[in-house]
Protein backbone atom coordinates (compact mmCIF):
# COMPACT_ATOMS: atom_id res chain seq x y z
CA UNK A 1 0.00 0.00 0.00
CA UNK A 2 1.58 3.29 -1.16
CA UNK A 3 0.78 6.14 1.23
CA UNK A 4 0.87 8.62 -1.69
CA UNK A 5 -2.24 6.96 -3.06
CA UNK A 6 -4.16 7.34 0.23
CA UNK A 7 -6.42 10.26 1.07
CA UNK A 8 -5.05 11.08 4.54
CA UNK A 9 -8.37 12.73 5.44
CA UNK A 10 -9.67 9.18 5.73
CA UNK A 11 -7.60 8.81 8.91
CA UNK A 12 -9.62 11.62 10.50
CA UNK A 13 -12.81 9.94 9.30
CA UNK A 14 -11.66 6.60 10.67
CA UNK A 15 -10.91 8.08 14.11
CA UNK A 16 -14.33 9.77 14.26
CA UNK A 17 -16.13 6.57 13.24
CA UNK A 18 -14.25 4.50 15.81
CA UNK A 19 -14.80 7.06 18.56
CA UNK A 20 -18.51 7.50 17.95
CA UNK A 21 -19.34 4.09 16.42
CA UNK A 22 -22.21 5.86 14.72
CA UNK A 23 -22.12 7.33 11.19
CA UNK A 24 -24.37 10.32 11.97
CA UNK A 25 -22.54 11.34 15.14
CA UNK A 26 -19.16 10.83 13.46
CA UNK A 27 -20.26 13.12 10.61
CA UNK A 28 -21.32 15.81 13.10
CA UNK A 29 -18.03 15.46 14.98
CA UNK A 30 -15.89 16.41 11.98
CA UNK A 31 -18.48 18.64 10.23
CA UNK A 32 -19.28 16.36 7.30
CA UNK A 33 -22.67 15.61 5.81
CA UNK A 34 -24.00 12.14 6.48
CA UNK A 35 -23.79 11.15 2.76
CA UNK A 36 -20.14 12.32 2.68
CA UNK A 37 -19.37 10.29 5.82
CA UNK A 38 -21.06 7.21 4.35
CA UNK A 39 -19.02 7.63 1.15
CA UNK A 40 -15.81 7.93 3.19
CA UNK A 41 -16.68 4.79 5.14
CA UNK A 42 -17.14 2.97 1.83
CA UNK A 43 -13.68 4.15 0.68
CA UNK A 44 -12.16 3.00 3.97
CA UNK A 45 -13.71 -0.43 3.58
CA UNK A 46 -12.30 -0.72 0.07
CA UNK A 47 -8.86 0.53 1.17
CA UNK A 48 -8.56 -1.88 4.10
CA UNK A 49 -10.63 -4.69 2.62
CA UNK A 50 -12.49 -4.78 5.91
CA UNK A 51 -16.02 -3.82 7.05
CA UNK A 52 -14.61 -1.45 9.77
CA UNK A 53 -18.03 -1.16 11.46
CA UNK A 54 -20.65 -3.88 11.42
CA UNK A 55 -24.28 -3.35 12.38
CA UNK A 56 -25.48 -5.47 15.30
CA UNK A 57 -29.04 -4.64 16.28
CA UNK A 58 -29.10 -0.91 17.04
CA UNK A 59 -25.30 -0.70 17.33
CA UNK A 60 -22.35 -0.43 14.99
CA UNK A 61 -19.53 -2.62 16.30
CA UNK A 62 -15.87 -2.29 15.19
CA UNK A 63 -14.07 -5.16 13.50
CA UNK A 64 -10.94 -6.70 15.03
CA UNK A 65 -8.78 -5.00 12.40
CA UNK A 66 -10.37 -1.61 13.10
CA UNK A 67 -9.78 -2.03 16.83
CA UNK A 68 -6.11 -2.88 16.26
CA UNK A 69 -5.61 0.17 14.02
CA UNK A 70 -7.47 2.75 16.07
CA UNK A 71 -4.88 3.25 18.82
CA UNK A 72 -1.90 3.88 16.50
CA UNK A 73 -3.94 6.10 14.15
CA UNK A 74 -5.37 8.17 17.01
CA UNK A 75 -1.85 8.62 18.44
CA UNK A 76 -0.51 9.71 15.04
CA UNK A 77 -3.29 12.27 14.57
CA UNK A 78 -2.65 13.66 18.05
CA UNK A 79 1.08 14.01 17.32
CA UNK A 80 0.41 15.79 14.02
CA UNK A 81 -2.01 18.15 15.77
CA UNK A 82 0.60 18.99 18.43
CA UNK A 83 3.36 19.64 15.90
CA UNK A 84 1.17 21.83 13.68
CA UNK A 85 -0.32 23.85 16.52
CA UNK A 86 0.99 27.43 16.50
CA UNK A 87 3.60 27.86 19.22
CA UNK A 88 2.18 30.93 20.94
CA UNK A 89 3.90 32.62 23.84
CA UNK A 90 2.77 31.56 27.31
CA UNK A 91 1.62 34.55 29.35
CA UNK A 92 1.94 33.25 32.90
CA UNK A 93 0.55 36.46 34.43
CA UNK A 94 -2.87 35.95 32.79
CA UNK A 95 -2.97 32.18 32.25
CA UNK A 96 -5.51 30.04 34.08
CA UNK A 97 -3.82 26.77 33.11
CA UNK A 98 -3.75 23.86 35.54
CA UNK A 99 -0.51 21.87 35.47
CA UNK A 100 -0.66 18.25 36.55
CA UNK A 101 2.56 16.95 38.12
CA UNK A 102 3.23 13.26 38.77
CA UNK A 103 5.83 13.02 41.50
CA UNK A 104 7.03 11.47 44.75
CA UNK A 105 5.87 12.34 48.24
CA UNK A 106 9.43 13.59 48.87
CA UNK A 107 8.93 16.32 46.27
CA UNK A 108 5.44 17.07 47.57
CA UNK A 109 6.69 17.49 51.14
CA UNK A 110 9.95 19.33 50.50
CA UNK A 111 9.35 21.37 47.36
CA UNK A 112 5.66 21.88 46.61
CA UNK A 113 5.23 24.65 49.24
CA UNK A 114 8.09 26.58 47.59
CA UNK A 115 6.78 25.89 44.08
CA UNK A 116 3.32 27.16 44.99
CA UNK A 117 4.74 30.24 46.70
CA UNK A 118 6.95 31.05 43.73
CA UNK A 119 4.28 30.51 41.07
CA UNK A 120 1.65 32.49 43.01
CA UNK A 121 3.84 35.59 42.74
CA UNK A 122 4.21 35.50 38.95
CA UNK A 123 1.18 33.48 37.80
CA UNK A 124 -1.65 34.06 40.32
CA UNK A 125 -4.26 32.12 38.34
CA UNK A 126 -2.12 29.10 37.44
CA UNK A 127 -2.88 26.03 39.56
CA UNK A 128 -1.10 22.76 40.32
CA UNK A 129 -2.43 19.26 40.83
CA UNK A 130 -0.17 16.52 42.19
CA UNK A 131 -0.48 12.82 41.44
CA UNK A 132 1.79 10.53 43.46
CA UNK A 133 4.20 8.61 41.25
CA UNK A 134 4.25 4.90 41.96
CA UNK A 135 6.25 2.13 40.27
CA UNK A 136 5.75 3.25 36.68
CA UNK A 137 5.56 6.54 34.83
CA UNK A 138 2.03 7.49 33.70
CA UNK A 139 3.08 7.27 30.05
CA UNK A 140 -0.47 7.16 28.66
CA UNK A 141 -1.44 10.30 30.54
CA UNK A 142 1.75 12.07 29.51
CA UNK A 143 1.14 11.10 25.89
CA UNK A 144 -2.44 12.41 26.03
CA UNK A 145 -1.34 15.60 27.78
CA UNK A 146 -3.30 15.00 30.99
CA UNK A 147 -0.02 14.86 32.97
CA UNK A 148 2.38 17.69 32.15
CA UNK A 149 5.54 16.49 33.84
CA UNK A 150 6.86 13.76 36.12
CA UNK A 151 9.46 14.36 38.79
CA UNK A 152 11.00 11.14 39.98
CA UNK A 153 14.05 9.01 40.61
CA UNK A 154 15.43 7.70 37.34
CA UNK A 155 16.29 4.19 38.57
CA UNK A 156 12.88 3.99 40.27
CA UNK A 157 10.84 5.25 37.36
CA UNK A 158 12.64 3.29 34.58
CA UNK A 159 12.49 6.21 32.16
CA UNK A 160 11.96 5.00 28.56
CA UNK A 161 14.58 6.22 26.10
CA UNK A 162 12.07 8.14 24.01
CA UNK A 163 11.06 10.37 26.93
CA UNK A 164 12.80 13.66 27.57
CA UNK A 165 14.45 13.82 30.98
CA UNK A 166 17.11 15.83 32.78
CA UNK A 167 18.71 15.68 36.19
CA UNK A 168 16.94 18.32 38.27
CA UNK A 169 18.31 18.04 41.78
CA UNK A 170 20.43 15.85 44.06
CA UNK A 171 20.29 15.36 47.81
CA UNK A 172 22.54 13.53 50.27
CA UNK A 173 21.22 10.38 51.91
CA UNK A 174 21.31 10.18 55.72
CA UNK A 175 20.05 7.78 58.37
CA UNK A 176 17.38 8.38 61.00
CA UNK A 177 17.44 6.50 64.33
CA UNK A 178 15.49 6.81 67.56
CA UNK A 179 17.05 8.94 70.26
CA UNK A 180 18.92 6.58 72.59
CA UNK A 181 19.63 3.98 69.90
CA UNK A 182 22.98 2.22 70.43
CA UNK A 183 24.31 3.93 67.28
CA UNK A 184 22.59 7.28 67.69
CA UNK A 185 25.79 8.97 68.89
CA UNK A 186 27.84 7.73 65.94
CA UNK A 187 28.78 10.59 63.65
CA UNK A 188 28.99 8.36 60.59
CA UNK A 189 27.92 4.74 60.20
CA UNK A 190 30.17 2.22 58.50
CA UNK A 191 29.09 -0.05 55.64
CA UNK A 192 28.80 -3.01 57.99
CA UNK A 193 26.86 -1.09 60.63
CA UNK A 194 24.36 0.08 58.01
CA UNK A 195 23.96 -3.43 56.60
CA UNK A 196 23.46 -4.95 60.05
CA UNK A 197 20.55 -2.66 60.90
CA UNK A 198 16.95 -3.47 60.02
CA UNK A 199 15.54 -0.89 57.63
CA UNK A 200 12.28 0.98 57.19
CA UNK A 201 11.37 1.75 53.58
CA UNK A 202 8.82 4.37 52.61
CA UNK A 203 7.22 3.88 49.24
CA UNK A 204 3.93 2.42 47.98
CA UNK A 205 5.89 -0.02 45.80
CA UNK A 206 9.30 -1.48 46.66
CA UNK A 207 11.88 -1.30 43.91
CA UNK A 208 15.64 -1.74 43.98
CA UNK A 209 17.23 1.63 44.56
CA UNK A 210 20.71 3.04 44.15
CA UNK A 211 21.28 2.16 47.83
CA UNK A 212 20.55 -1.51 47.16
CA UNK A 213 22.91 -1.51 44.17
CA UNK A 214 25.53 0.12 46.37
CA UNK A 215 25.14 -2.71 48.90
CA UNK A 216 25.40 -5.33 46.13
CA UNK A 217 28.71 -3.91 44.92
CA UNK A 218 30.06 -4.43 48.44
CA UNK A 219 28.63 -7.96 48.62
CA UNK A 220 26.23 -6.77 51.29
CA UNK A 221 22.47 -6.38 51.50
CA UNK A 222 19.91 -4.72 53.69
CA UNK A 223 16.81 -6.19 55.28
CA UNK A 224 13.61 -4.21 54.79
CA UNK A 225 11.68 -5.02 57.95
CA UNK A 226 8.88 -2.50 57.53
CA UNK A 227 7.46 -0.89 54.41
CA UNK A 228 5.05 2.03 54.48
CA UNK A 229 3.38 4.35 52.00
CA UNK A 230 4.17 7.31 54.24
CA UNK A 231 7.50 8.80 55.25
CA UNK A 232 5.82 10.34 58.31
CA UNK A 233 4.56 7.01 59.64
CA UNK A 234 8.00 5.54 58.86
CA UNK A 235 9.58 8.18 61.12
CA UNK A 236 7.17 7.25 63.92
CA UNK A 237 8.09 3.58 63.50
CA UNK A 238 11.78 4.51 63.82
CA UNK A 239 10.97 6.52 66.96
CA UNK A 240 9.66 3.36 68.66
CA UNK A 241 12.08 0.73 67.32
CA UNK A 242 15.71 -0.02 66.58
CA UNK A 243 15.13 0.30 62.83
CA UNK A 244 16.84 2.84 60.58
CA UNK A 245 15.25 4.98 57.91
CA UNK A 246 17.52 6.00 55.04
CA UNK A 247 16.17 9.10 53.35
CA UNK A 248 17.24 12.37 51.68
CA UNK A 249 18.71 14.99 54.00
CA UNK A 250 16.13 17.68 53.20
CA UNK A 251 13.33 15.29 54.09
CA UNK A 252 15.16 14.12 57.23
CA UNK A 253 15.40 17.71 58.46
CA UNK A 254 11.61 17.96 58.35
CA UNK A 255 11.06 14.59 60.01
CA UNK A 256 13.33 15.57 62.91
CA UNK A 257 10.67 18.12 63.85
CA UNK A 258 7.89 15.52 63.77
CA UNK A 259 9.34 12.66 65.86
CA UNK A 260 11.89 12.03 68.61
CA UNK A 261 14.59 10.81 66.27
CA UNK A 262 18.14 11.79 65.42
CA UNK A 263 20.15 11.95 62.22
CA UNK A 264 23.41 10.11 61.48
CA UNK A 265 25.68 10.41 58.46
CA UNK A 266 26.16 7.51 56.07
CA UNK A 267 29.36 6.28 54.37
CA UNK A 268 30.79 8.92 52.05
CA UNK A 269 30.59 6.77 48.92
CA UNK A 270 26.88 6.03 49.23
CA UNK A 271 25.11 7.43 46.14
CA UNK A 272 23.13 10.62 46.23
CA UNK A 273 19.36 10.77 45.90
CA UNK A 274 18.59 12.09 42.40
CA UNK A 275 15.41 13.61 41.04
CA UNK A 276 14.74 13.99 37.33
CA UNK A 277 12.30 16.10 35.36
CA UNK A 278 10.59 13.82 32.82
CA UNK A 279 8.30 15.00 30.04
CA UNK A 280 6.92 13.78 26.74
CA UNK A 281 8.75 14.86 23.55
CA UNK A 282 5.39 15.97 22.15
CA UNK A 283 5.43 18.98 24.49
CA UNK A 284 9.17 19.60 24.47
CA UNK A 285 8.75 22.95 22.68
CA UNK A 286 5.35 23.81 24.11
CA UNK A 287 5.69 27.30 25.71
CA UNK A 288 3.65 26.38 28.80
CA UNK A 289 5.66 23.21 29.39
CA UNK A 290 8.94 25.08 28.96
CA UNK A 291 7.76 27.76 31.38
CA UNK A 292 6.91 25.14 34.02
CA UNK A 293 10.32 23.50 33.70
CA UNK A 294 12.02 26.89 34.01
CA UNK A 295 10.12 27.63 37.23
CA UNK A 296 11.05 24.24 38.67
CA UNK A 297 14.73 24.93 38.00
CA UNK A 298 14.42 28.31 39.70
CA UNK A 299 12.75 26.79 42.75
CA UNK A 300 15.24 23.91 42.90
CA UNK A 301 18.12 26.39 42.95
CA UNK A 302 16.46 28.51 45.63
CA UNK A 303 15.83 25.51 47.90
CA UNK A 304 19.37 24.19 47.35
CA UNK A 305 20.79 27.57 48.41
CA UNK A 306 18.71 27.56 51.59
CA UNK A 307 19.72 24.01 52.57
Amino acid sequence: MNIRNIDLNLLVVFDALMTEQNVSRAAEKIFLSQPAMSHSLKKLRELLNDPILVRSGNQMLPSDLALSLHGPIKKTLHEVEIYLKPQLNFDASTSVKKFVVSTTDYFECVFIPFVIEHIAKIAPNVSLEVEILEDKLPLDKMEKGTVDIAIGIETYSNVPKHMQHELWLEDDLVGLLRIGHALSNEHCLTDLQLAALEHVYYSPVYASTSVDYWFQKKNLSRQIIYQSESFLSSAYVVEHSDYILVCPRRLAQRLLKAADITMVELPGDIPKFSLNLIWHPLIDKDPASRWLREQLYIVGKLVAEKS
